[in-house]
């Protein structure tokens, strides 16, 4: 799941496209809000801006730096938290 707004799709693309020349996003979205019910399913991750950390409930999602392949990037990856 790739936020909408394309000035991050970008950064997303410049990051990860040579190591992931073909991603499955199943969804944009405009307001993690709308999509964290997916993650907390295990329906998908959610690759995400920063400033989305305080909305993450800890207890349910992951909620990490991607540092391979090494990039600074504003980009966070919220996954579902495994159990057991």
């Amino acid at each position: 799941m790739l936020p909408a707004r394309q000035s991050l799709q970008a950064d997303i693309h410049n990051w990860l496209g040579q190591f992931l020349p073909r991603r499955n996003v199943f969804c944009l979205y405009n307001s993690i809000f709308s999509i964290l019910g997916l993650a907390q399913r295990g329906l998908g991750v959610i690759l995400a801006p920063n400033r989305c950390g305080p909305f993450i409930d800890p207890a349910s999602l992951a909620y990490r730096t991607l540092v391979e392949p090494g990039h600074q990037s504003r980009i966070f990856l919220v996954k579902r938290r495994k159990y057991g």
